[in-house]
């Protein structure tokens, strides 16, 4: 994706040294640490990442340096949904390599060698040979660890634990016969991330029921004007309005 040209207004002596300091890590050291892990936390503060870029490119009150504080040192969050995904991401990769066949290989963080300041940490990485071919982002919806069927209607319709769920997830829509992740949500703009950085076309994005072990796949393609428009924002908003306050921290 052609950012590098972007231009930035915001060329500080000390936002140039410390952006070098924060940001010298090799992506080939990056990209075999173990997601969640101590040094993983730390090469991510100060990056915009899949799960937080869609923030910055819509964030609109306009008063950055107080944004820019609480993205940059905000706690460490976590509540029963983040803590449902971390612990059913494995049975759902499973599930998908079972149902798909495909080769799919787990790392740590992605960072654009052009651009450091981005990294994205995939929930895998689909190849063919030694080639990435498509990204692969899991949610594991917390309402999917418990039955929405009665006995009933198990034996009359035998319906997957996703089938009602599906209807009532908000950042899907309905197309035909199969659902499609709307672009006005922020797990658009993360996997579009995702796939920019890569440098793949495609992303498998899976919804999993744990309750059952059901799965359903939505495929997303690269949206290039999509991601260009939103990193150009972003880059901008990050350097001209956010980089020094880490300076000033």
């Amino acid at each position: 994706m052609e950012i590098s040209s972007v231009q930035i207004s915001n060329q500080n002596k000390c936002c140039k040294e410390r952006y070098w300091n924060l940001f010298s890590l090799l992506p080939e050291v990056i990209i075999i640490i173990t997601q969640q892990s101590q040094e993983w936390h730390i090469q991510r503060k100060y990056r915009v990442t899949g799960s937080r870029i869609y923030e910055l490119y819509t964030y609109s009150k306009g008063d950055w340096e107080s944004k820019a504080v609480k993205y940059f040192h905000n706690k460490s969050f976590s509540n029963k949904y983040t803590k449902h995904g971390i612990k059913y991401e494995s049975n759902a990769r499973e599930a998908f390599v079972k149902q798909t066949l495909f080769h799919v290989v787990e790392c740590g963080m992605v960072v654009s060698q052009a651009n450091p300041w981005l990294g994205y940490s995939p929930d895998g990485i689909i190849f063919e040979g030694k080639r990435p071919v498509a990204l692969l982002e899991i949610k594991c919806l917390y309402e999917g660890n418990t039955a929405v069927y009665t006995f009933f209607q198990l034996q009359l319709e035998q319906p997957t634990q996703l089938a009602k769920l599906l209807a009532k997830t908000k950042y899907l829509e309905k197309c035909g016969s199969k659902y499609r992740l709307k672009e006005k949500h922020k797990y658009y703009g993360q996997i579009q991330l995702g796939m920019a950085l890569l440098n793949v076309e495609r992303c498998y994005f899976v919804l999993y029921a744990s309750f059952d072990k059901s799965i359903e796949i939505c495929e997303v393609d690269i949206n290039y004007n999509f991601a260009k428009k939103m990193l150009t924002v972003v880059k901008k908003n990050y350097f001209d309005c956010m980089f020094h306050t880490i300076c000033k921290s």
